[in-house]
């Protein structure tokens, strides 16, 4: 497939959606096709480039990590069409998506670049719409979850690595291996510290859902019973020396290593001029070490949950309040001035994303 057959999909009309999918600036948009959302959302920039093959690398992830276990990428067998999406006229904070019947499904295999804009989740082979079904984003962090887990356990082991693991990490550890800067021992606890890839008590997430669901449902409760079910991750490959700047990030799943893409560093957030200087891919060993790989995977992996699930309007609300807050203001009935006085309901954060939605689309 050519790189025309590809398009950036921009719609005419600017598309409204979540307050975080806002503050990470996404501009890739995966909608569902049987009841029209944003199912899946992130941005690619000059910082963040991806095939398409990438693209669908990320879906099988987020199907096979999806926490019914009742999906998994050989089930499902999707595929991905560009869409024109607009304003749908009879519901507020809603659209409807059109895919152009010329239009081939994206290579599964293609090593085309991705471009920004929208694409529809449909059913592989005779392109039909494709089942409903939700993924369920983690509203909790590494770091968020880690807050509970020291709440709840303080005396659990393997909270922090060991003095002698930390001792042996830095020693093999010259450069940060997120930004290449060299490191200084007089550093060491003031400016770079030693964390943990994968904390040992999330040691379940090694597990794919679809593939263990019971082990891993199963070991994510026994390791606070049984602490020696955590050893396997209580060892150096699991160990990470950076700075504490970039451990904050890592550890609220802001960074992650993409271990096969080459190892690039993925930066979910909007970089500004105070977000570190990453280089474009993680700084390795010299020598292969799986265990390592295997943890990153596994951050990697929750970081996709964190940060690329949802992104639609209305996920930030409940789900019958933009349809009550319609019915409310009346808003099918008589044109409304919005530079009128309004009732107080339109100060409201429902109201106010209500306001956003119709001036975007009058």
């Amino acid at each position: 497939m050519s790189e025309s057959l590809i398009p950036s999909v921009i719609t005419d009309h600017p598309i409204i959606v979540s307050a975080h999918a806002t503050s990470q600036g996404k501009n890739v948009f995966i909608w569902g096709t049987n009841g029209t959302y944003i199912a899946l959302s992130w941005r690619i920039d000059e910082n963040l480039q991806m095939t398409v093959k990438d693209m669908y690398r990320w879906l099988d992830i987020i199907i096979a990590e999806d926490e019914t276990g009742t999906l998994s990428p050989t089930s499902m067998e999707y595929a991905l069409f560009p869409v024109i999406v607009k304003p749908n006229v009879n519901w507020v904070l809603q659209y409807t998506i059109h895919r152009e019947a010329t239009s081939d499904a994206l290579d599964h295999d293609s090593h085309e670049r991705l471009r920004p804009g929208n694409y529809g989740i449909y059913k592989r082979g005779n392109g039909s719409r494709q089942e409903s079904y939700t993924f369920f984003p983690k509203n909790t962090s590494f770091s968020g979850g880690h807050a509970d887990v020291v709440s709840d356990f303080p005396d659990l082991p393997g909270l922090t690595p060991t003095i002698e693991l930390q001792d042996t990490a830095f020693a093999h550890t010259e450069v940060c291996p997120f930004t290449g800067a060299e490191f200084s021992p007089r550093d060491r606890g003031k400016k770079i510290a030693v964390t943990w890839i994968l904390p040992p008590y999330n040691r379940y997430l090694l597990f794919r859902s679809f593939e263990a669901y019971i082990q891993r449902s199963t070991l994510e409760i026994e390791v606070y019973e049984k602490p020696e079910l955590m050893d396997p991750c209580m060892i150096l490959s699991n160990c990470l020396v950076t700075t504490l700047e970039i451990i904050d990030l890592f550890w609220e799943n802001k960074v992650a290593v993409d271990v096969d893409n080459g190892y690039k560093i993925v930066y979910f957030d909007q970089r500004t001029p105070n977000t570190p200087k990453f280089q474009e891919r993680f700084s390795t060993v010299t020598y292969t070490d799986h265990d390592r790989d295997d943890f990153l995977r596994a951050h990697f992996d929750y970081s996709l949950l964190v940060n690329i699930i949802g992104g639609d309007a209305r996920d930030d609300f409940l789900n019958s309040e933009p349809d009550r807050f319609a019915d409310e203001m009346d808003l099918y009935g008589d044109p409304i001035d919005l530079n009128g006085d309004l009732p107080a309901e339109w100060a409201t954060p429902i109201g106010q994303k209500v306001q956003e939605w119709l001036l975007a689309h009058q």
